[in-house]
């Protein structure tokens, strides 16, 4: 699924800092990075300080509508909804688990690839699982320190400034009650991963990083054999059962006086 807004690479998502600089830690970027607030309609440029680069729109209000859309059309478990990212998706995740319109609606987030902008490293609003996993040589949005001087930042090659994934890794830690946890590490797909687990109540929200030894990736098939294996093991195990009976019934009664389904586009 695209974000909305048309602009230079097509519809993107606005979130964790895209358009917000400058934050709480000062500007989102360095003057040399190109500015992109005009290729987009739906941003107001003379508040851009040359850091904006995602549509202004309202994103955390698409992925409502389209939920609330899912949640009418089919009979689905509520209390099991994830979302994943990658890249400006990722990085927007950040502002789904914080909005308190959504944060309560969801299971957990798995941003691939994507970190919050330098200063809108923020908690999540309520307890979720979080998983996340970045390239140790990703230089579109790097996950260690490379800035040189404060250690939770990392510099994008063309100026852009973000929050470092131990720095993720810390804040989501001190969400769940096993907040002193040591982390236990294994090497997961044939040692093209290295996690780092943390809080292991399962009522607190497991909190997950993963490195692999690449760049800016999304769809390595190791990548996602651990997305899956990530979800699975945390899954609830308790079904719902009356729910589960209200929601068939109704889509049942639904059918029968509106055989018409209309896909999602």
């Amino acid at each position: 699924m695209s974000g909305f807004g048309s602009g230079p690479s097509g519809g993107s998502w606005n979130g964790a800092g895209s358009t917000a600089s400058p934050g709480a830690k000062g500007p989102t970027c360095d003057k040399s990075a190109q500015n992109y607030c005009s290729d987009y309609e739906s941003c107001h440029c003379p508040d851009d300080d040359n850091c904006w680069w995602t549509t202004c729109l309202d994103s955390v209000a698409q992925v409502i509508h389209i939920l609330d859309e899912i949640e009418f059309s089919l009979c689905i478990d509520k209390a099991r909804i994830w979302i994943s990212g990658c890249s400006n998706g990722g990085i927007f995740l950040y502002e789904l688990a914080k909005d308190t319109r959504i944060a309560h609606r969801l299971a957990g987030i798995i941003p691939i690839v994507g970190l919050p902008h330098n200063g809108f490293n923020k908690a999540p609003l309520n307890t979720m699982h979080f998983l996340g996993i970045w390239g140790t040589k990703d230089t579109t949005v790097p996950p260690i320190d490379n800035d040189g001087g404060d250690s939770d930042i990392s510099a994008e090659k063309n100026g852009w400034y973000y929050t470092t994934a131990d720095a993720v890794l810390r804040l989501w830690r001190r969400t769940c009650s096993a907040k002193l946890d040591i982390p236990s590490k294994e090497e997961l797909s044939s040692g093209k991963m290295t996690c780092s687990k943390y809080c292991s109540d399962t009522s607190s929200g497991q909190v997950m990083g993963c490195f692999f030894e690449a760049g800016h990736y999304c769809s390595k098939s190791y990548i996602w054999d651990q997305i899956f294996s990530f979800i699975q093991a945390w899954l609830t195990t308790f079904i719902n059962t009356f729910d589960s009976l209200i929601c068939s019934t109704y889509r049942f009664v639904q059918n029968l006086v509106s055989p018409v389904v209309y896909p999602l586009l």
